[in-house]
């Protein structure tokens, strides 16, 4: 049957890894959203967030964001028990209203005082989270955002200047200039 030892050993493990996580405080939230210039790090700080927030089963709330809009496959291979929640998990149903709503009010919160809340206040009476993510992803990584996102990479390489360490500009921050151009 299904339920061969393998099976029971990976859900008791599945089990004592989820009491360890009630036990943790995960990734504190991003800051917040006031500067277009910093969609990079507040995006990765957002994902980092919703992949350690569970929601009403228990599922990352990184499955209201991911990409594809359909489940894959359950029976096909994941790396980790964590990837195949997040990637089989529904877009339907009354869980996933909640976890939806629930992560619309963490972006507002997020992005409520900076520009960043007039690509998402659209969906504030119905919370839809996934559209605003959604919206906020097409703003920020369209192709018009390419092109400021490199001519502003340019700008930082052209600017960047190294004449020794000084007290606010070591060679750490120099190559941090260049790092984040890329």
């Amino acid at each position: 049957g299904q339920f061969n030892e393998q099976a029971v050993t990976s859900f008791g493990r599945l089990l004592a890894q989820e009491n360890r996580d009630d036990e943790t405080d995960g990734v504190k939230e991003p800051a917040e959203f006031k500067a277009g210039s910093k969609w990079k790090a507040f995006k990765e700080g957002s994902l980092a967030f919703f992949n350690t927030t569970l929601g009403m089963d228990r599922v990352p709330y990184s499955y209201v964001v991911r990409d594809q809009d359909d489940p894959d496959d359950p029976q096909a291979a994941y790396e980790t028990e964590h990837a195949r929640l997040i990637a089989i998990t529904p877009h339907a149903g009354l869980e996933f209203e909640a976890d939806n709503g629930r992560v619309f009010d963490y972006l507002k919160s997020w992005t409520l005082n900076g520009p960043a809340w007039t690509w998402i206040r659209t969906y504030n009476r119905a919370r839809n989270g996934r559209a605003a993510w959604l919206a906020l992803v097409q703003h920020y990584e369209g192709d018009d955002q390419k092109d400021r996102v490199k001519d502003a990479a340019y700008e930082a390489i052209a600017q960047a200047r190294y004449f020794g360490n000084r007290k606010r500009f070591s060679f750490e921050t120099y190559v941090t200039i260049h790092q984040e151009a890329y």
